[in-house]
């Protein structure tokens, strides 16, 4: 749990920091629900074949310009 070391917490505190930790798993929850029915319906609709790829893709620090080069 957040908090300054050394200080309890209350308990409306407390149930603060566990109501938001639940959010973000629920988050994570409906986004790979939401993969999963949108892979499994392009399988089923595609004339292709049976094969559809997935990749988890990490942007971040991907799409900011580097500040250390410079170029004339």
């Amino acid at each position: 749990m957040a908090g300054v070391v050394g200080v309890e917490l209350s308990s409306n505190q407390k149930k603060a920091y566990r109501k938001a930790d639940r959010y973000g798993i629920y988050e994570a929850n409906v986004r790979q629900d939401y993969n999963h029915k949108t892979s499994h319906a392009l399988v089923l609709s595609s004339p292709w074949g049976q094969l559809v790829a997935y990749t988890a893709l990490i942007f971040k620090g991907q799409t900011r310009r580097h500040h250390g080069v410079r170029h004339s």
